[in-house]
């Protein structure tokens, strides 16, 4: 290839960029808030499983207290 050839293949790739680059920093940026909303959403997640599990367990224990006075009840 001739020098100009290779001056019009860089200038054709210098536009190409210039017009796409913009683009890309904007699809970037909203990448990286969408990365940052979904690390927060997972931590809220698991805090959710947690506070959940406690819950279940509390559950667990107030629903046999409760059969438990029904058959106190039962056998007076």
């Amino acid at each position: 290839m001739q020098q100009v050839d290779w001056w019009v293949l860089l200038s054709a790739a210098g536009s190409v960029l210039a017009a796409v680059g913009p683009w890309m920093l904007m699809v970037h940026s909203r990448l990286a808030v969408l990365s940052a909303q979904v690390a927060k959403f997972d931590a809220k997640l698991d805090k959710l499983c947690d506070s959940h599990q406690d819950r279940l367990a509390w559950c667990v224990r107030h629903q046999a207290a409760i059969e438990e006075m029904q058959r106190q009840l039962e056998h007076q």
